[in-house]
């Protein structure tokens, strides 16, 4: 498949647009007293997940307003201004463009394969007795894994802190029933993370030091009035080199500006010591970088970035030609002989109109030739199609007819990929897990449980006949429970999903053989 090859013309103050970040202020600065200055790690990539959340967003990133009219310095990146074009034509331009989102549905779809897991053994009841309401804001532990994989899939990680509710002085056992007093864990999305010093356990494992969590919170200012607040969480993890004990502080900030526009920081909370429930100070920051593609992610790339850099091509693309078909719409033209410029013959077009002009002259229709578009919508198939393949690669599988040892070569990556998520994601809750023990003042480095995550239905594809004949007996007086065990042994179905699950009579297209069976997610 050939590669295209366009012309992107970026806006000249996209460094410095890049540069401030979400929030607005500087992520380089002279005074190391600043917190707001990010890591090395952070601003190499916090522009490429910068665009993978605009374009997971959609349009709306980077267009608002009641009219559509109001856009962001990003707009200009993701659809350029012409050399001749005017702001004004621009705005109208990106109003009437339709952005075509193939980024979201592609996360959404790949996260939606790793949802089938359950609870490990040995996970204490303390966690299973939260799992409708994980994070307490009524979120359960299935919706909260599935956000976690979405979010981590589209920047590359996201954080899960684990936190214990501050009550502060507790009177007695009945309050602190009702209080509902046990660990809480909360995403945080990566872009408001920066690791600002780390390093290896004797284990292997990353040990996090020193972190900084940008967080935005609502206040009330007065009865009515409220506003936001950008808030800093500071982490830091004290090591006693003389007994080789740990303990962790926490710090929270709060940035404002004073009346020169100046970046101001007030200390709301000064190296508060973190403690478990039973007195004794936390000895790692309970922080988890949930990553499904990269066991030490922070410095890493998205890992769909390049579908996300299709998608923008796509969209200039797609843009270009909806300003070319609105060019070539026929302009009536009409030819006279003589006529002063200040006072023309007066023209109406139209069905049922009558064209008034100056004798003899001539009116005719010019319009651009309909195939100056044609290499326009071949781009945009090639695209497409580009794009699909991108995320079926990513699985590890394959639009293109394969041979028989491509197809088994592609099935072994495939199977390699989805291993990886799983090891990464089970990982990860392992540690998510841990933390909560950490709060509840036991030893972390027990077995404090994880995720089983069940692949075996995608990395071991059923036979369509066999599935066939399942069906055709099932309609002869089968059993359901005996066809639901048939197509568990076969992989066709999750273990904990039965045959009514699925619309019956059989779809005819099942009975079609495939050049690559493999590879075909519609033939699982």
């Amino acid at each position: 498949m050939p590669d295209e090859s366009l012309t992107v013309i970026q806006p000249p103050d996209l460094f410095a647009t890049i540069q401030k970040g979400y929030y607005g202020y500087d992520m380089t600065d002279d005074n190391d007293d600043n917190p707001t200055v990010k890591s090395l790690a952070y601003q190499s990539q916090n522009a490429n997940v910068r665009r993978c959340f605009d374009f997971y967003t959609g349009s709306s990133a980077w267009v608002t307003g009641e009219d559509l009219d109001t856009t962001s310095d990003r707009a200009t990146e993701y659809l350029p201004i012409m050399p001749a074009e005017t702001s004004a034509e621009w705005v109208f331009r990106v109003k009437r463009t339709l952005f075509i989102n193939f980024f979201k549905p592609a996360v959404r779809t790949v996260a939606a394969l790793l949802t089938s897991w359950q609870f490990s053994e040995t996970v204490p009841e303390v966690i299973l007795a939260t799992a409708k309401n994980f994070d307490k804001r009524g979120t359960s532990i299935k919706a909260f894994s599935l956000e976690a994989d979405r979010v981590a899939l589209r920047d590359g990680f996201v954080g899960v802190l684990t936190s214990y509710p501050d009550f502060g002085e507790i009177p007695n056992r009945a309050v602190e029933s009702q209080l509902d007093l046990r660990p809480y864990s909360i995403l945080i999305p990566r872009a408001d993370i920066d690791i600002k010093a780390f390093e290896y356990a004797a284990d292997g494992s990353v040990l996090l030091k020193h972190v900084t969590i940008d967080r935005s919170e609502c206040i009330n200012e007065g009865r009515y009035k409220q506003a936001i607040a950008s808030l800093i969480w500071e982490y830091e993890l004290i090591i006693n080199t003389e007994t080789g004990s740990h303990m962790v502080t926490r710090t929270i900030l709060q940035i404002t500006k004073d009346e020169k526009n100046k970046t101001k920081i007030l200390v709301l909370s000064a190296g508060k010591l973190l403690i478990d429930v039973k007195g004794k100070p936390l000895d790692q920051i309970p922080l988890v970088l949930y990553s499904l593609t990269d066991p030490t992610p922070w410095g890493s790339m998205p890992p769909l970035l390049d579908l996300q850099q299709k998608n923008r091509t796509y969209y200039q693309v797609f843009s270009d030609w909806l300003a070319t078909v609105r060019k070539m719409q026929p302009t009536p033209v009409c030819e006279h002989m003589d006529f002063i410029p200040e006072n023309m013959p007066p023209l109406s077009t139209g069905g049922a109109s009558v064209i008034n002009a100056v004798y003899p002259a001539k009116l005719y229709y010019l319009q651009a030739d309909g195939a100056s578009t044609a290499p326009m919508i071949q781009a945009l198939d090639r695209l497409e199609a580009s794009i699909k393949e991108t995320v079926f690669s990513f699985l590890g599988e394959s639009l293109v007819a394969q041979t028989a040892t491509e197809s088994v070569i592609k099935a072994t990556q495939n199977k390699a990929g989805l291993e990886e998520f799983k090891i990464n994601k089970e990982s990860c809750w392992e540690q998510i897990f841990s933390h909560w023990a950490l709060w509840m003042g036991e030893d972390v480095k027990g077995d404090y449980g994880t995720i089983d995550l069940d692949l075996s239905f995608m990395l071991a594809p059923a036979n369509v006949d066999l599935i066939r004949v399942v069906f055709e007996n099932v309609s002869r007086g089968m059993t359901e429970e005996a066809a639901t065990e048939i197509l568990h042994r076969i992989n066709f179905l999750p273990k904990d999903q039965k045959i009514t699950a699925i619309a019956l009579p059989i779809d005819p297209t099942l009975n079609q053989t495939s050049e690559v069976p493999d590879a075909n997610l519609d033939s699982k």
